[in-house]
């Protein structure tokens, strides 16, 4: 999977060399730029093998002229280090989120997942597996980079670990961005009090960009239940 190579390939910079990291992905993100322009004008004759090598990559979210999902990852992985802060599990949001919980999560609905959510084609077998992954990984972090836990602190990591699989599965909107944002913000909010006046517009923001979306999958569900409760 080419979100766990981007874990593999971001994870030291994140760690070690966090400033050159910053201009790799600006560099990275200028290319992605220019190669789309080439792709959407036409630009031949490197259009056509740019437009087939990209569509092994896209779903119904890139039905339009641009194709996006590659901007999505890049900027999934590189916006809660661009933004910075003063948690290592909130940096690192993009690579748990999508590097290791969306790798788990695929891989485990794919291979075992037998119920559905309401309305969507993912499973409940790989949302327990993002959430699972998650919580795993960035509890590491947490023992491993931060010197005081409690378990205050590690029950709301587990909530929101939770709700980060629910979002996942439920978003349709590139979860590539959202997920990873609403970790990055929400740790901030939930674990650091000297960051949430940072990380509060972020979390508004992404919750404006992922309601829509959100809210009318989970009345489905609601519905979905009450008539099933009403026909029994």
């Amino acid at each position: 999977s080419y979100h766990a190579l981007a874990t593999l390939l971001f994870l030291p910079g994140v760690l070690f060399a966090s400033q050159p990291l910053h201009l790799g992905f600006s560099v990275a993100l200028i290319v992605f730029v220019v190669v789309e322009c080439l792709r959407a004008l036409d630009v031949h004759p490197l259009a056509p093998a740019i437009d087939r090598f990209l569509r092994r990559f896209t779903d119904h979210r890139d039905a339009g002229l641009v194709v996006t999902s590659h901007f999505y990852l890049l900027l999934g992985c590189a916006l809660p280090v661009w933004l910075g802060g003063t948690s290592e599990v909130a940096r690192l949001a993009g690579l748990l989120t999508l590097g290791l919980a969306d790798t788990a999560a695929s891989l485990v609905g794919t291979r075992y997942g037998r119920h559905k959510w309401p309305g969507s084609p993912k499973t409940l077998e790989g949302s327990a597996a993002f959430a699972a992954s998650l919580c795993a990984a960035s509890g590491l972090v947490v023992y491993a980079l931060v010197d005081q836990q409690n378990v205050s602190s590690a029950l709301m990591l587990f909530a929101l670990c939770i709700g980060l699989a629910a979002l996942e599965a439920l978003t349709e909107q590139n979860d590539n961005m959202v997920v990873p944002l609403t970790m990055y913000a929400a740790v901030h909010v939930l674990l650091s009090d000297k960051a949430r006046f940072h990380a509060a517009p972020v979390l508004m923001a992404t919750a404006a960009f992922a309601a829509p979306s959100v809210l009318p999958a989970g009345r489905s569900i609601i519905t979905r239940h009450l008539r099933n409760s009403k026909s029994r």
